[in-house]
């Protein structure tokens, strides 16, 4: 059972690692600083869609209520037959990770330097790990 609980882990890391995100505007997202993080799915789990909505939406209110600055998103794998609404958010690494343990997400993505990074948060026996050129990653508008 151990080494089928390992796999799945492994399957995901790699599975949050073949992404695009859409964005109106590319420019700005290369050069930013911050997390992205989504409601949506908790645990990996696919939710309905009225499920994920509220979960977005409440998401939405308390980055507004906490004035915390963000941009949405889209993520989604690469020809985005799977995405979901998810938020740029302009906060600390330890913002981050709370949020995305209330909203039970596995992991974050992080912007720094012009570099993506893929954070876990729920998931053990994985590390951070840089995916390349935030650049690479875009779908949108530049």
């Amino acid at each position: 059972m151990k080494k089928n609980a390992e796999a799945q882990v492994f399957r995901l890391w790699k599975a949050y690692q073949d992404i695009k995100i859409h964005t109106a505007s590319a420019k700005s997202l290369i050069s930013a600083t911050g997390f992205i993080i989504s409601a949506c799915n908790p645990r990996s789990q696919l939710c309905e869609q009225s499920f994920n909505r509220r979960k977005t939406q409440k998401l939405q209110r308390y980055l507004e209520s906490n004035h915390i600055e963000f941009k949405l998103l889209l993520v989604g794998d690469v020809t985005f037959s799977w995405s979901e609404p998810s938020f740029l958010i302009f906060a600390t690494e330890s913002q981050a990770r709370n949020l995305a343990r209330i909203y039970q997400q596995n992991a974050v993505y992080q912007l720094k330097q012009g570099e993506l990074w893929l954070v876990p948060v729920l998931l053990g026996q994985v590390t951070p790990t840089s995916m390349g050129p935030v650049s690479t990653f875009i779908s949108g508008n530049s």
